[in-house]
Order: C-alpha cells, then structure tokens, then sequence
C-alpha cells in the first residue's frame, strides 16, 4: 500500500488576465486528399502568415477536413488568406469570422 502525506506549501496565484484578442477565425472544410493541408501549410507560408493557432478535424464519413485558422489581429491576413483560398480545387467552403 501506498501512504502519501501531504506537506505545506505555497499557493500559487493565478496568471494575470489579460483582455482577449479580436479573434480573426477563418474556417475552410477541403476535400480529404492527400495534398490538402500541406498545400493550405504551403499557401500560408507563401503569404508569410503564422496562425495563432491550427485546429484540423476530419469528418466522419472521411472526405472532408476541416480546418479552423485563427490568426489573431492580423485582418490583412485573413483577407489575403481568404481570397487565395477561393482559387484552390480542394477547398469547399470558406467561413470567416472576424
């Protein structure tokens, strides 16, 4: 058996908050093939932007990804993203919010 003792210590204090960023979220949904997100990874680098962060889901029945970029306050990016977007095959749909 194992005996555990607990001890003193400090509390921490919770991390400062900070006011949240206006969130520039554009939503693509591309078809499932094997060269759609490096070709959206590539197109992005291209344009010289870097999300704040990436999130990829797959849809159930497989032939769709969908793709949530937030790109902080980077508007310009958004719309540079956006309309290059509109010309690629495997792209669906495109869904901005700002």
């Amino acid at each position: 058996m194992l005996n555990v003792h607990s001890s003193c210590s400090k509390r921490e204090s919770a991390a400062p908050s900070r006011s949240p960023a206006p969130a520039n979220v554009l939503t693509v949904s591309l078809d499932a093939g094997a060269c759609a997100l490096p070709r959206l990874a590539n197109l992005m680098a291209k344009l010289d932007i870097e999300p704040d962060w990436m999130q990829v889901q797959k849809s159930p029945c497989g032939r769709e990804i969908e793709v949530a970029i937030d790109l902080g306050e980077q508007s310009e990016a958004l719309e540079r993203l956006n309309l290059r977007l509109q010309g690629m095959v495997t792209v669906r749909a495109i869904t901005a919010t700002a």
